[in-house]
């Protein structure tokens, strides 16, 4: 045989052992922690299903109760919210609708019309004084806005039913700046103009919240997380779920207490959500204003109110607090099946290869900072921002998660017989920084 044929086909006999041995060790090149995952899944899959998880329609049962206090506006909304409301939740409507400020029967009554507008009363149709409104408000020059613009909506006014409320004290309001032209009756009109045109948007987000949520089924997509809680938590299953709406509230996407799980359906509406577009919401938080996000931000917090928990006794160190997030994102990470990066640290795929890229050097500027008490000298790694400060704007913001998770990551490696729940009853956080063993190498 010619010498270039053998060598031809020795090397053709090389390729297909070497790619037959690649396919045959497919699984040789993975971590512990792909192995582990891979595992926890076939046994999850392998379980008969005999995990629920309950969800509660806050904002389908106001809609009931508004039906109700319709028939009798005498009633007090707030104890018709109490009533038809599941008892166990009332701790919820009171305390939690407002972030932590009870809210009075001034409030229930303003959420009562809010919600009316989701009803709207053909003899109240506002829809006409849209535009007058818009037009209105936005004027800047005095002249054209006391002469003109009132004068317009005046008009617009009048060919209104006189039934209905928030036509009625617009009509009064100016009334009375016509008759004073003071100060104090333009501002009391300004603000009944406001409310009046604040209704528009109520109404569009309602729409909005319905049309998104018909086609999203938030019991089947916590499902499989409720499955891999009770995997790791046999004794346990997650608790139950309440949607609500938070008019926009801001940090009120996912509320998290012992006994619930309260999700803001509004801010579930995509990142191009007319309402998201303001100071109140930069465009690095729109990215988390979606469903595919949500079950990832559910589990954040709920570890965050859970567990991760530092020693009371101590104060706590930048180094505890970096754990903790980063125990917080691993938890989130292991409640769901091929969990992406991207959602986990709520950033885009530039930002995450940037962190990756650039993990050594990260570490090595918080090196010095680890054990320090003083908050301003680790802010910056743990606020939530567009990126963090001294570091490039391809960054994400609160690196300290990242760093923590890689952090938490090296140390189950390193310790297999570790469990999710120990780590996460763990009081010692200086102690799982000490035996990780994490020490980021720069990319060749």
């Amino acid at each position: 045989m010619p010498t270039h044929l053998a060598k031809k086909t020795f090397l053709c006999c090389f390729l297909i052992l070497l790619s037959l041995c690649i396919f045959s060790c497919g699984k040789c090149g993975k971590s512990n922690e792909q192995k582990r995952q891979e595992k926890i899944q076939k046994e999850i899959n392998a379980q008969k299903d005999s995990v629920k998880i309950n969800v509660y329609n806050f904002h389908l049962a106001m809609d009931s109760v508004y039906l109700l206090w319709k028939k009798d506006t005498t009633q007090s909304p707030l104890s018709l919210i109490k009533k038809h409301l599941t008892p166990k939740y009332e701790r919820f409507i009171v305390k939690y609708i407002n972030l932590g400020k009870p809210i009075d029967s001034t409030d229930a009554r303003w959420l009562m019309t809010f919600q009316s507008y989701k009803h709207p009363n053909p003899s109240c149709d506002i829809s006409p004084l849209n535009i007058v409104l818009r037009r209105l408000l936005r004027t800047k020059d005095k002249y054209a806005f006391e002469n003109i613009g009132l004068k317009k909506l005046d008009s617009a006014l009048k060919k209104l039913p006189a039934n209905c409320a928030e036509v009625q004290k617009a009509r009064f309001r100016l009334k009375q700046f016509f008759n004073k032209k003071d100060n104090k009756s333009l501002e009391q009109l300004i603000v009944a103009l406001q409310e009046l045109s604040g209704f528009f948007d109520w109404q569009y987000m309602y729409a909005s919240i319905d049309k998104a949520w018909k086609h999203y089924d938030i019991q089947k997509a916590m499902l499989p997380v409720a499955k891999r809680y009770h995997y790791f938590y046999p004794e346990k299953h997650l608790p139950p779920i309440i949607l609500f709406v938070s008019s926009l509230e801001k940090d009120a996407e996912v509320v998290v207490d012992t006994s619930f799980i309260a999700v803001s359906m509004d801010f579930c509406l995509g990142d191009t959500f007319k309402f998201y577009k303001n100071d109140k919401f930069p465009l690095y938080l729109h990215q988390r204003f979606n469903f595919k996000a949500l079950p990832y931000t559910i589990m954040r917090r709920f570890a965050g109110v859970h567990f991760a928990r530092s020693n009371p006794a101590t104060q706590t160190t930048f180094a505890e607090i970096m754990l903790k997030m980063g125990a917080a994102a691993y938890f989130a990470k292991n409640m769901i099946e091929n969990a992406e990066d991207t959602l986990i640290f709520s950033c885009s795929k530039v930002k995450m290869q940037w962190a990756y890229q650039n993990e050594a050097f990260v570490w090595k500027d918080m090196l010095g900072k680890l054990y320090s008490k003083n908050a301003p000298d680790f802010r910056k790694y743990v606020e939530t921002a567009p990126f963090t400060k001294g570091y490039s704007d391809k960054s994400p913001g609160q690196l300290a998660m990242f760093i923590g998770y890689r952090v938490i990551s090296s140390y189950m490696e390193k310790h297999p017989n570790i469990t999710l729940p120990q780590l996460m009853k763990t009081q010692d956080w200086l102690t799982v920084l000490k035996e990780s063993g994490y020490e980021p190498q720069r990319p060749s």
